[in-house]
């Protein structure tokens, strides 16, 4: 909505000013010039173009708004782990599965790849059971 009120408002103070009488005010230009009556009638074309430039900075507010949305939901989603982690069993069978090597081997769950802290032993998120 902020965006379809910003662009309506930056495309009211952007429409075009007639010689001699300047900006039609906003009664004028949101009923197209339909309440002009008499000589000031002339200004009905002038008074449609001011309404087209109001919804053409709707449109556009809203475009660049939804864009914004996109993007900075793009942005704030947390990156999936792109190598999975190493399971336990990968590791050396010299090396014990509770030594700190093997500890920090798996500071990653093997089923959804959060964090995990040296002494978890299930994973908050999904719950899986560590090694």
């Amino acid at each position: 909505m902020f965006g379809v009120f910003s662009g309506a408002v930056l495309g009211f103070l952007f429409r075009p000013s007639i010689p001699l009488v300047g900006q039609l005010p906003l009664d004028v230009v949101l009923t197209r010039g339909a309440s002009l009556n008499g000589v000031d009638t002339l200004l009905r074309s002038a008074a449609e173009q001011s309404f087209d430039y109001v919804m053409f900075g709707r449109i556009l507010g809203a475009v660049v708004m939804a864009v914004v949305v996109a993007v900075t939901k793009g942005v704030s989603q947390k990156p999936s782990p792109s190598v999975a982690a190493t399971p336990s069993n990968a590791l050396p069978p010299s090396v014990p599965a509770s030594s700190p090597i093997a500890l920090a081997v798996n500071a990653f769950c093997t089923k959804c790849g959060a964090a995990l802290g040296q002494d978890v032993v299930f994973c908050g998120s999904c719950g899986a059971r560590r090694g």
